[in-house]
């Protein structure tokens, strides 16, 4: 078991042209629109024998833009569903300090 299978969510998203995507926070300079990732937890591993045998990760996915019904949201899970990873829009919010529309993926790999 390896916490690299993580890579699989980058490595599905890479396609997506004009997507800033970055590992757990954009740098300073950065504006909108871009994403953001990140390892959140384990999910519903399995186990066998008295030891773990098959790990799942939760990873968390952020997606930022100013942009009203941004098709890059639509690209995004697309992506997401042809590289055949578990996912779920957790939620979608209008950042009033910040102006922007933020959309966020809870996503599992195992």
């Amino acid at each position: 078991m390896s916490l690299t299978k993580a890579e699989q969510l980058p490595d599905a998203l890479s396609g997506i042209t004009g997507l800033k995507l970055y590992h757990l926070f954009k740098p300073a300079t950065i504006k909108a629109p871009y994403a953001v990732w990140q390892e959140d937890s384990e999910g519903q591993s399995f186990y066998a024998s008295n030891r773990k045998q098959e790990q799942v990760l939760i990873l968390t996915l952020d997606y930022f833009t100013q942009t009203e019904y941004d098709t890059v949201a639509d690209s995004i899970q697309t992506a997401l569903d042809e590289a055949q990873l578990a996912w779920k829009l957790e939620s979608f919010q209008y950042e009033a300090e910040t102006k922007l529309l933020h959309y966020e993926w809870v996503i599992q790999v195992i």
